[in-house]
C-alpha cells in the first residue's frame, strides 16, 4: 500500500482537545477579551453600552457593531480616560471579527494598541490583552507570523510586570502551544507547555493540591502528543520534528513516561492530602490508564489503574448506583479493548446493578442500548496527497466512502462492506482493515450480549496539496 499517499488529521484534533479549556469553538472565544469594566461613569455612555451588550447577549451582531460603531465614533476622546478609549475600540474591533469583518477587526484593535502606546507607554498592562486578542484574531486567519508576533509581545510585557513565572501569562501559554500545533511545529509546542507547568510549581509549589488540575491536564496532552506518533515507525520522515537527540521511537517513550509522572504526581499528592480511597483520585486514574492504553506497550498497567478506580467508588459510601455502574463499565471497556474475558462479566455486573433499579433506566439504555466505539476514540478525517483520477482536478469534490459493519457480542466488528464512496479501491481495503482492528462496547438486551448489525460509518477524505504534505504528516493511521 502507498503510504504517503494517506496523511492523516490529527493536529487540528489533537488541538482542540487540548486548548478546549481556552478557547470556546469558533469566533465566540473572543468574547473572552470583551470589556465590560470601561471605567466610564457618563450615564448617557453607559445606556449605549447596556443597549450593545443586550445585542450581543440576543447574538443580534449586525446591531451590536452599529451601535457600537456610532458610539466610539461619537464620543471625544477627553471625555473618557485613554483606557476606557482603548476598551471601547477594542470592543468595536471584536464585535467587528465575531461579525465576519476579521480584517477590519484586526483593524480596530491595532488603533486601540496604538492609542495605549502613544498615551500610556509601551507596556502598560492592557496592552497585554488587547495584543493577545489580536494574536488569536489573526491566528483563526492563518496568519501565523503576525498572531506569534502578537502573542510573544503580551508575554514580554507580562514578563516585565509581572516576573517570568507570572501566571498572567498562563492563557497565552497555552495559545503558543496551539498556535505551534496549527503549524506542526510540535516540539515546540511541548516546550510551551512543560513551561506551563513550571509557571504553576512556582506560582503554588511542587507539590501543592492546586497543582492537581494542572497535572492531571498535562498528563493528557503528553499521551495525546505521544499518540500522534507511530509504534512502529515506518520510515523516519513521518514524524518531521524529532527532538534531535533521539530518535523518533524514543521521543515517543519520553512523551508517554512524562504523562505517566504527571499523573502519578497528582496521585501522590492527593493520597498525601486525602489518603488512599478519595474520590478525587478517579480522574487522575482514569488519566493514567488512558495514557497506558495509548501507549499500547502497557495495557496491563491501564486495567490496574481502572480496577483501583472500581474499587475507590464502589467502597466510597458517597458513591451512588449509576456512578458505580458507570465505573464498572469503564472498566469492562479496557477489557474489551485488550481483549480481556473478564468484559462479559463485568458489563454484566453493571448492567444488573442499573436492572434492578427501574429509575435508572435512561442510564441502562445509555450504556447498553447501541454499540459504542471503544477504539480508536475517534474516526479521523484522512488527508490524501494527490485526488482520485475520477474526480478530474476539482477539489471541491467531496471525497468519502460509506461502510456498513456488524459489532458482535465481544465487541469486535464484523461483515464489513464498503457500500458507496468515491476514492481508490486501496483506500476502501485499507478502511475496511483499519475498521476491522476497531473495538466497540456491545449492546446487551435483556442481559444477554446480542450482535448488532447495519452499522454504518461515513469517512472522510482530505485532499492536501503535495507540498503541505510535509508539513501536515503527523501519522494516526498506523494499525495496532
Amino acid at each position: 500500500m502507498n503510504m504517503s499517499y494517506r496523511l492523516p488529521l490529527l493536529a487540528a484534533l489533537l488541538l482542540a482537545l487540548l486548548l478546549a479549556s481556552v478557547a470556546a469553538s469558533s469566533s465566540q472565544r473572543y468574547f473572552d477579551y470583551y470589556f465590560t469594566d470601561t471605567d466610564i461613569v457618563d450615564g448617557e455612555i453607559l445606556d449605549q453600552l447596556r443597549q450593545v451588550r443586550l445585542q450581543v447577549d440576543q447574538h443580534d451582531y449586525d446591531t451590536a457593531v452599529a451601535l457600537m460603531e456610532g458610539l466610539y465614533e461619537a464620543i471625544e476622546p477627553e471625555r473618557i480616560s485613554s483606557h476606557s478609549h482603548a476598551r471601547l475600540l477594542s470592543n468595536a474591533g471584536l464585535l467587528k471579527a465575531v461579525n465576519g469583518e476579521p480584517v477590519r477587526g484586526m483593524l480596530l484593535i491595532g488603533q486601540a494598541i496604538e492609542w495605549i502606546e502613544t498615551t500610556q507607554g509601551p507596556y502598560d498592562e492592557l496592552l497585554i490583552d488587547l495584543l493577545t486578542l489580536q494574536g488569536v484574531i489573526a491566528s483563526d486567519q492563518d496568519e501565523f507570523e503576525v498572531a506569534e508576533d502578537n502573542l510573544r509581545r503580551a508575554q514580554h510585557i507580562a514578563h516585565r510586570l509581572g516576573g517570568v513565572y507570572t501566571r498572567r501569562q498562563l492563557k497565552i501559554v497555552d495559545l503558543l502551544t496551539g498556535l505551534n500545533l496549527s503549524r506542526n511545529f510540535t516540539l515546540e509546542a511541548d516546550r510551551q507547555q512543560r513551561f506551563n507547568l513550571k509557571i504553576n510549581e512556582q506560582v503554588y509549589g511542587h507539590n501543592s493540591e492546586e497543582l492537581v488540575p494542572v497535572l492531571e491536564k498535562l498528563g493528557s496532552y503528553f499521551a495525546d502528543r505521544g499518540n500522534t506518533i507511530p509504534l512502529r515507525i515506518v520510515s523516519a520522515s513521518q514524524i518531521p520534528q524529532v527532538d534531535p537527540g533521539a530518535s523518533t521511537e524514543q521521543y515517543r517513550v519520553g512523551l508517554f513516561r512524562e504523562s505517566i509522572e504527571l499523573y502519578e504526581r497528582a496521585i501522590k499528592i492527593i493520597e498525601d492530602n486525602y489518603g488512599a480511597n478519595d474520590l478525587r483520585l478517579v480522574p487522575a486514574l482514569k488519566g493514567l490508564a488512558d495514557t497506558r492504553l495509548k501507549q499500547r506497550t502497557s495495557r496491563r498497567y491501564a486495567e490496574q489503574a481502572m480496577e483501583r478506580m472500581l474499587e475507590i467508588v464502589a467502597s466510597n459510601p458517597a458513591t451512588d448506583i449509576a456512578d458505580h455502574a458507570r465505573a464498572l463499565v469503564d472498566l469492562a471497556d479496557i477489557y474489551t479493548v485488550t481483549s480481556d474475558r473478564r468484559a462479559h462479566a463485568t458489563y454484566l455486573e453493571a448492567w444488573n446493578l442499573l436492572d434492578a433499579h427501574p429509575e435508572l433506566d435512561d442510564v441502562k439504555n445509555e450504556l447498553f442500548g447501541m454499540p459504542r466505539r471503544l477504539y480508536p476514540e475517534k474516526n479521523y478525517v484522512i488527508r490524501l496527497d494527490r485526488l482520485p483520477s475520477h474526480v478530474d482536478g476539482d477539489t471541491t469534490v467531496p471525497l468519502y466512502a460509506d461502510v456498513e459493519f456488524s459489532v458482535i457480542d465481544d465487541g469486535r466488528v464484523s461483515d464489513v462492506r464498503v457500500i458507496d464512496g468515491n476514492v481508490p479501491n486501496e483506500e476502501k481495503n485499507y478502511i475496511r482493515k483499519r475498521l476491522g482492528y476497531s473495538r466497540y462496547r456491545p449492546r446487551i438486551v435483556d442481559g444477554e450480549f446480542v450482535e448488532t448489525q447495519g452499522l454504518m460509518l461515513h469517512q472522510a477524505f482530505e485532499y492536501v496539496e503535495p507540498e503541505r504534505s510535509m508539513e501536515l504528516n503527523v501519522n494516526t493511521n498506523t494499525l495496532p
